[in-house]
């Protein structure tokens, strides 16, 4: 009996662990309200350097799943990419997307038809991905606007 209980309360710890909430760690433009606002999180892929030009630090840390608020629209991303987990590598890499209001966005470096970009995944603000990134529920495959990595491939 105490052997069933203590794996019963084992399996529901273990559930409740792997349950991620993200954690609001900027709000880029206080102006902005959160209806016009999109979220992004670097997890798993790197530092953003600057957004729109204008310098920034927000990194993906390991075991913290961080999001930044900014303002919805055309966006400029600079990343320097350190996804062991993707086997990519690089600095200064300029990403561009037309971020949606109300959306959170997730991101996965790949090489897609010879060109290196992110897969990029959409969802409500405040509802959860499926527990895999699944092509199924991608919103596609979008190139880097360079690959300027000091002579260096992108995918290493």
């Amino acid at each position: 009996m105490k052997k069933t209980i203590l794996v019963v309360i084992g399996i529901l710890g273990f559930l409740m662990a792997s349950c991620v909430t993200p954690k609001l760690a900027l709000v880029f433009d206080e102006a902005a309200p959160v209806e016009k606002s999109a979220w992004i999180s670097p997890v798993s892929v790197g530092t953003i350097t600057s957004y729109n030009g204008i310098p920034v630090e927000w990194k993906s840390k390991i075991g913290v799943f961080e999001v930044y608020q900014i303002p919805a629209g055309s966006t400029v991303l600079e990343w320097n990419l350190d996804s062991s987990a993707h086997n990519f590598l690089g600095q200064g890499i300029l990403f561009q997307y037309n971020f949606l209001e109300g959306k959170q966005y997730h991101f996965r470096p790949a090489i897609n038809d010879g060109k290196s970009g992110f897969w990029i995944w959409e969802q409500d603000i405040g509802t959860n991905l499926p527990g895999t990134y699944n092509m199924n529920n991608s919103v596609g495959f979008f190139p880097f606007l360079n690959t300027n990595t000091g002579g260096r491939p992108v995918l290493q």
